[in-house]
């Protein structure tokens, strides 16, 4: 996925978590996951970053990336659940500060190491989260190495453990470069997890297919695999994930000029967070639909979508760094209805906003043209 086919990737992402609590920023959501270049990321503490490539779905979604759990680790559930299986350090998790995560994480298993009558299980569910902190500041190599620790203790560890080693295995895979071998990986956590009935683990795996996949027929079963799982549970947070998912698959589906699709999932995510209440993340779903429809030729419903989300943004009183996505929409749709005038003031606008953001340092040819259709002279 291109970030110039989604502008609000990784805006999208960061605004999806903050629907439901707060959240990271990233171009491709994962479940269970702060948000880093190129994943997707939702509640739990399951979930690492990716590649740099779409603009708002690799953050996290419902309830904030890394604040998930609420109970120690309890050696496995025989009945299936729809809460996942946690573990106290999971707590420890800050996603705004990962160096600080790993220190903490690094003390505890300290702690762990010197008292023998530590669980075992418990030990191992730490280093997985170890390692994936470690992927997140781009250490993969440390990354690995923890994970080679993990699975040297593997024999006769819980199916929670199972699944969380594999999980962090193929995130560190994908991160680093390697996204083919991490698949595998992630089809063997959905079946683990699901087996052991830890419904929001099996959730973030297949949503971790998808997203590898992204852009497949067998990336888009993934990714109605995952919205059919949280859609049927009654857990809160795994409903929660339903915001991005509607955005990152809608997304996946413009990616691959399937517009109607794209629309129809749009929608629902304009309904999801008109329902919970969302504000920025509304305002993203909304802008998701009014691109869906500029690609349908459906130019006049678009703007008058833009035009309600302009001012809406323009009466917010806070930093708003996402006005300039709009207005370069509606440059766009203009420029589409020969509204030439108005349509290079638009993409002046747009320019002025976006120099401000992340696109100065990734997009820089979709700024250059910003600037000039804008009229724009840049040094």
């Amino acid at each position: 996925m291109s970030t110039k086919a989604n502008p609000w990737r990784r805006v999208v992402t960061v605004a999806a978590i903050l629907a439901l609590s707060q959240g990271c920023k990233s171009p491709t959501v994962e479940l269970n996951q702060p948000a880093q270049e190129g994943e997707s990321a939702l509640p739990v503490s399951d979930n690492d970053g990716g590649e740099n490539q779409s603009a708002a779905a690799e953050v996290s979604s419902a309830e904030t990336a890394g604040e998930a759990a609420e109970d120690r680790f309890s050696s496995g559930t025989e009945e299936p659940v729809n809460q996942p299986t946690t573990f106290e350090f999971d707590k420890l998790w800050n996603w705004d500060d990962f160096a600080g995560t790993e220190s903490a994480f690094t003390e505890l298993l300290a702690q762990l190491d010197a008292d023998r009558s530590s669980d075992k299980n418990y030990r191992l569910a730490l280093m997985t989260q170890i390692a994936r902190v470690q992927g997140l500041q781009k250490n993969f190599e440390a990354a690995h190495a923890t994970l080679d620790s993990v699975e040297k203790e593997l024999a006769g560890a819980s199916a929670v453990v199972r699944v969380r080693y594999l999980l962090e295995r193929g995130r560190t895979l994908r991160s680093s470069g390697n996204p083919d071998a991490s698949t595998a990986l992630f089809k063997e956590a959905h079946e683990v997890a699901t087996k052991a009935g830890e419904t929001v683990f099996a959730a973030d795996a297949a949503h971790m297919v998808a997203i590898v996949l992204s852009g497949t027929p067998e990336g888009f079963e993934w990714a109605e695999k995952t919205m059919q799982i949280c859609k049927a549970s009654d857990n809160p947070r795994l409903r929660g994930w339903l915001g991005p998912l509607y955005h990152n698959t809608g997304w996946s589906y413009i990616d691959v000029e399937s517009f109607e699709k794209a629309l129809e999932l749009f929608y629902l995510g304009v309904e999801f967070h008109e329902e919970i209440g969302s504000d920025m993340p509304l305002l993203i779903a909304k802008y998701d639909v009014a691109v869906a429809l500029r690609k349908l030729h459906r130019v006049d419903d678009a703007l008058k979508i833009l035009e309600e989300l302009r001012l809406a943004h323009q009466q917010r009183t806070e930093e708003n760094d996402q006005v300039g996505f709009v207005y370069e929409e509606i440059a766009e749709c203009l420029h589409i209805k020969d509204r030439n005038a108005e349509a290079r003031a638009y993409f002046a606008l747009a320019y002025n906003e976006l120099s401000k953001t992340w696109v100065r340092e990734e997009e820089p040819e979709r700024l250059q043209r910003l600037a000039d259709l804008g009229g724009i002279a840049r040094d």
